[in-house]
């Protein structure tokens, strides 16, 4: 996966030597990603593009007071 579609606090499934865990991005550079590890004992911190598997966008949420679009709701 390129890193062009990737942003700073996106959710990512990481492929890791066999070993699969989802993290929060903290930043990018060429093809390198700086991590923060949702999972209890993994100590990779660090991931390259080509071990991206999946891409989750974080949905900014609009300020209090101003309506949702419906397009945008989240469904709990």
């Amino acid at each position: 996966m390129t890193t062009a579609n990737l942003r700073p606090g996106d959710l990512v499934e990481i492929d890791r030597k066999g070993r699969r865990f989802l993290a929060i991005i903290d930043t990018i550079d060429t093809g390198h990603l700086t991590l923060t590890p949702l999972q209890r004992g993994i100590s990779y911190r660090e991931a390259t593009s080509r071990e991206v598997v999946r891409a989750y966008k974080r949905v900014s949420r609009s300020a209090p007071g101003n309506p949702t679009p419906s397009s945008n709701l989240v469904l709990a």
